[in-house]
């Protein structure tokens, strides 16, 4: 019951927009339950928020090379790699949803904003 009481306090805080409190809750969920997917991406989307693009992308990329087949997740890692610009890796997972998810519709953007900004260096 706790545990679960502790996640609603979480999601609120990340709609409150209370970036550090919802880590502390995410990670201390993770203790309790480390291999869980959802709070591994809850955690590393409020690290994204929090502005810590080292380690969003980190645990995003951590994320896609466990769950592969999870295109928001590799989405997630796709924008967070682009935040810190770190474009050449951005392309490679952009290429790898390519292959996985062709028809996916945030392939064309992404490939968009990837030429914009590389044309802006």
């Amino acid at each position: 019951f706790h545990d679960a009481a502790l996640y609603e306090i979480a999601v609120c805080d990340v709609n409150l927009k209370n970036w550090e409190q919802a880590r502390k809750s995410f990670e201390e969920l993770l203790e309790k339950d480390e291999n869980n997917q959802n709070l591994k991406m809850s955690l590393a989307y409020v690290d994204a928020k929090r502005g810590d693009f080292e380690t969003a992308s980190k645990e995003y990329i951590e994320l896609v090379e466990k769950y592969p087949q999870d295109a928001d997740c590799i989405k997630n890692c796709i924008t967070v790699l682009i935040s810190k610009k770190d474009y050449e890796l951005a392309e490679k997972y952009l290429s790898s949803m390519k292959e996985k998810f062709p028809k996916d519709e945030s392939l064309a953007k992404f490939e968009k904003k990837l030429e914009e900004l590389k044309e802006s260096k």
